[in-house]
């Protein structure tokens, strides 16, 4: 089992990293950030219209003037 921290140091230290063995460094996830990519299937639930958090998706009325 390795550790947060391992996991953290393999990623900045190339030297650290070549020198576990393969099973640990099978458990480190190649991308610090997470995923980059985005199924379709997750996409084609994403909706076209506005937050819900939007009144209404009217132009203003109001005059700023």
């Amino acid at each position: 089992m390795i550790d947060v921290e391992a996991i953290i140091r393999a990623w900045k230290n190339e030297h650290y990293r070549q020198e576990l063995s393969d099973a640990d460094r099978a458990l480190i996830p190649s991308n610090p950030a997470g995923r980059s990519e985005i199924a379709d299937e997750e996409l084609s639930s994403v909706s076209d219209s506005p937050p819900s958090y939007y009144p209404s998706c009217n132009p203003c009325t109001y005059n700023c003037d």
